[in-house]
């Protein structure tokens, strides 16, 4: 018997519970899902939307200063009023981690969804100190 859900939950994962892959059963957590990947694709990587996504990755290796902290701000709040504009009263913290990894910095996206009268937020941890593809995972976690 397959679980009803919205959308297959990312990455793929199979799960005989759910059909072919796991899904994803609430509005919020497609919410959460698409905002994570928003922040995760880089412009001119999704087919025929060139100008879809923040680019996070861009820059894993640019200087930690606050002037591009604000870049990205501006990049995300740039693109949530595109692609997703019914988010609202959207809340960016950019922040080192620790001082242990001083080249990392945690973002936390939080925001309103007033359709469904719901808030939620996003958090990712973004440092070029990747050592296996194994690690990116933890490094680029979503925490719900």
């Amino acid at each position: 018997m397959s679980k009803i859900g919205y959308s297959p939950s990312l990455p793929l994962i199979y799960d005989i519970e759910s059909g072919p892959y796991d899904m994803l059963g609430t509005l919020e957590g497609i919410i959460k899902q698409n905002l994570k990947m928003l922040l995760l694709t880089s412009p001119g990587e999704r087919i025929m939307m060139p100008d879809y996504g923040v680019g996070l990755k861009n820059y894993l290796f640019s200087h930690n200063t606050i002037t591009t902290k604000e870049d990205i701000r501006s990049k995300i709040i740039q693109q949530v009023s595109i692609f997703m504009p019914f988010l609202e009263n959207i809340d960016i913290v950019i922040q080192d981690t620790s001082a242990e990894e001083s080249h990392a910095i945690s973002i936390i996206v939080s925001f309103f969804v007033g359709p469904i009268e719901k808030q939620g937020y996003v958090e990712l941890i973004l440092s070029p100190n990747i050592n296996s593809s194994n690690e990116i995972k933890s490094i680029l976690d979503q925490k719900i």
